[in-house]
């Protein structure tokens, strides 16, 4: 059902917005520092129910991340 006109391209799974950059830096041997400037306690999220319910195969954050990495070139 693609009536929905609006989705939040995001996970189950709740992140900081610094958990996934060091997640990110980890998968390729990136050694930086990360600053954190905020003490917020929101995590980098959305609602994944819209778009968990047309049962799209998503690959996962971390998967994401090296591919995003790994095919820069490709874009």
């Amino acid at each position: 059902n693609w009536t929905i006109k609006d989705y939040n391209c995001s996970y189950e799974e709740k992140y900081k917005i610094s958990e996934v950059a060091t997640l990110f830096c980890n998968l390729h041997n990136i050694d930086k520092e990360i600053q954190v400037e905020s003490d917020s306690q929101v995590n980098y999220t959305g609602d994944f129910k819209k778009l968990k319910s047309l049962n799209v195969k998503l690959i996962g954050l971390e998967k994401g991340l090296k591919y995003y990495f790994d095919n820069k070139n490709e874009f």
